[in-house]
């Protein structure tokens, strides 16, 4: 991921100025799909001729220990596994982590959410408590400009990255950046900081 967008630059990332790497996409009620149907995406890559993103929120109901034996071979110490693997897209892919630790990054930024793909980056995470990372198994991926027509028709809505909703529960994930949506749409039509939250919500 290049740089991304804090929440304070931007209330929604513009789909068409501006790259939408490292931004969080949310599937609108309007994608009825199987595999991205009520997800949120992270971008790892936005260019002019192909975009990549894993699926957060997409626990996988493959067994963790053989990747977890792999990636503790030779360790003199672990911490606890994470609960499980996510699934990242039905593209398949190196097996990278999205995590909160600067000092393993290969990309992102100083908002705290980073990527890890490589092997040496990835045997250091699983050192650490796994509330702080995710591991994916799998990316999605769009062709030239196929991305761009997803949000113009409607499927994807644009949020700018934070930990807080990418590290959060798996279960209500959608239903929380929705709710930043209704936000962020509320406050472009009538220029409010923040709708108060639905205590139905908690």
């Amino acid at each position: 991921m290049n740089r991304i967008p804090q929440d304070d630059e931007n209330d929604a990332v513009p789909a068409h100025t501006m790259s939408l790497t490292g931004s969080v996409l949310v599937a609108t009620p309007r994608l009825e799909d199987e595999i991205f149907g009520r997800s949120v995406c992270l971008v790892l890559e936005h260019v002019p001729d192909h975009s990549v993103g894993v699926v957060l929120n997409r626990p996988f109901a493959l067994d963790v220990a053989p990747l977890w034996q792999e990636l503790t071979s030779g360790l003199s110490k672990t911490a606890s596994p994470p609960p499980h693997l996510h699934f990242g897209g039905p593209v398949s892919g190196p097996v990278v982590a999205i995590h909160d630790r600067e000092s393993l990054a290969e990309a992102g930024n100083g908002n705290g959410v980073y990527l890890a793909a490589q092997v040496e980056n990835l045997k250091k995470l699983v050192l650490i408590p796994p509330e702080h990372y995710r591991l994916f198994v799998g990316h999605a991926a769009w062709r030239s400009g196929q991305l761009e027509q997803e949000i113009r028709d409607g499927y994807w809505y644009p949020l700018p990255a934070d930990p807080e909703l990418i590290f959060g529960d798996d279960y209500d994930m959608w239903q929380k950046a929705m709710r930043r949506v209704g936000n962020f749409m509320m406050q472009s039509v009538v220029g409010l900081s923040g709708l108060p939250r639905n205590p139905s919500d908690n």
